[in-house]
């Protein structure tokens, strides 16, 4: 049991998210102009802003130090509004406890003064999401913007922004609908239809049940490990790191060919192996339907790996929304997933930089992450499907669990995943 603090203090914000004032509070006095800090809830229509009021030691640009602590913070903690307190200290009870209540009595009569960033007049509750997305002035967002070209939101901005929007209009997007070119009026006329959708997505939970499971282990035991051993000498080195592990984790890998994650799961053990789910790229299985021959291999290729190696497609481009949410209900679960950034095979065995989305899947997740990398595989056979496997030498190296720091942002968390990959 944790305390948190006072339940009278606690903000929820318009999209139903309890905010505890108390872990802004501790970082805004980290900072060495800040003397002291209130954060409290200003009440809206449908819910409450986060609202900070600082005393300075000295004067300062105080939105710089705003912007500081936003950056530490996730999206439902951001502070909304701010301004500069006006008097050497707050009103205080006789243990001196800042008194909220009058607090907020005196920002509300002000006497209409402006906060510093107090939400722009006609701007609709969707500009200032997409504002606060991409760090942007609502008032320069127009219907015609498009998402990409003009907003400049990448594939995982739209993820957010589609998370975002259904939590604030309790509404569901079809997220297929939201490409780099849908402008802001086709999300605008989505979100006034209020349309419900379908969640289909495709999963086959039924890999996950005992049978399946069984059944999987026997296969890999007596076949693919067996097969695998004829063109592979394996060597091990840090698979003490994850003898025990003490709840799911997400392992990454560099990613050279088809033997990788065969190879990687075998070295695992066992009951690590038997609960994980690999996360395969989507584009690889989509064969023109002209293409009748193609399609027939590729469908076996399929239902091959989902049924003895537990795949589940995640896509690079688009539509990875339900991807993200199933990698979501697997670690929920207790299901450890297995994941390549690098998102394609490397013929040279060289490493390619990391898709930002890994990033976003860590943070997002907020689970350990155990690296690693190998060597050898791609003298074996590297990723090139009419290639004959040889026979070679292969040396997997496992790094103990790794627990990031998940306030940073996911291009960040990106890089330090790879950095720590490249110096294996």
């Amino acid at each position: 049991m944790y305390l948190k603090g006072r339940k009278k203090d606690l903000i929820v914000t318009s999209a139903g998210v309890n905010v505890h004032p108390e872990d802004i509070e501790h970082l805004l006095l980290q900072n060495h102009h800040v003397k002291d800090a209130c954060v409290l809830g200003i009440p809206l229509d449908n819910g409450e802003e986060v609202h900070a009021e600082i005393i300075l030691k000295a004067k300062t640009n105080l939105n710089e130090i705003i912007e500081s602590v936003n950056r530490k913070l996730n999206d439902s903690q951001k502070i909304m509004s701010f301004n500069e307190w006006t008097t050497d200290d707050f009103p205080r009870t006789t243990t001196m406890k800042i008194k909220k209540r009058l607090v907020l009595e005196e920002i509300q009569s002000r006497n209409g003064a402006k906060t510093t960033i107090e939400p722009a007049k006609n701007v609709s509750k969707l500009y200032q999401i997409i504002a606060r997305i991409n760090d942007t002035n609502p008032n320069t967002i127009k219907p015609h913007s498009k998402l990409s070209s003009d907003l400049k939101l990448t594939s995982i901005n739209r993820i957010e922004l589609i998370s975002l929007i259904e939590q604030e209009f309790n509404t569901d997007i079809n997220e297929d609908e939201i490409t780099s070119e849908t402008k802001i009026s086709d999300i605008e006329r989505m979100v006034k239809e209020r349309k419900r959708v379908i969640h289909k997505d495709g999963f086959r939970r039924w890999l996950l049940a005992k049978p399946t499971r069984i059944i999987r282990m026997i296969y890999n035991t007596t076949l693919t490990d067996n097969a695998l051993r004829i063109f592979c000498k394996r060597t091990v080195i840090g698979q003490e790191h994850i003898q025990n592990l003490p709840g799911p984790v997400i392992f990454i890998a560099n990613h050279v060919g088809y033997f990788d994650a065969p190879n990687i799961m075998m070295s695992l053990p066992g009951s690590v192996r038997n609960k994980i789910a690999v996360a395969a790229w989507k584009e690889y299985f989509e064969i023109p339907k002209h293409q009748y021959l193609k399609r027939a291999l590729y469908y076996f290729y399929f239902e091959h790996a989902s049924i003895f190696s537990n795949i589940y497609l995640f896509p690079k481009k688009q539509g990875f929304k339900k991807s993200l949410e199933y990698t979501g209900e697997l670690l929920d679960k207790n299901w450890n997933i297995l994941f390549f950034p690098e998102g394609e095979h490397s013929k040279s065995g060289k490493l390619q930089p990391f898709r930002p989305g890994i990033g976003w899947l860590v943070k997002e997740m907020k689970v350990p992450v155990v690296p690693i990398k190998h060597e050898g595989l791609e003298k074996i056979m590297a990723g090139d499907e009419h290639q004959l496997p040889r026979f070679g030498k292969v040396v997997i190296k496992i790094g103990k669990p790794i627990e990031l720091d998940y306030t940073r942002s996911g291009i960040h968390i990106t890089n330090q995943l790879q950095e720590i990959i490249e110096k294996m």
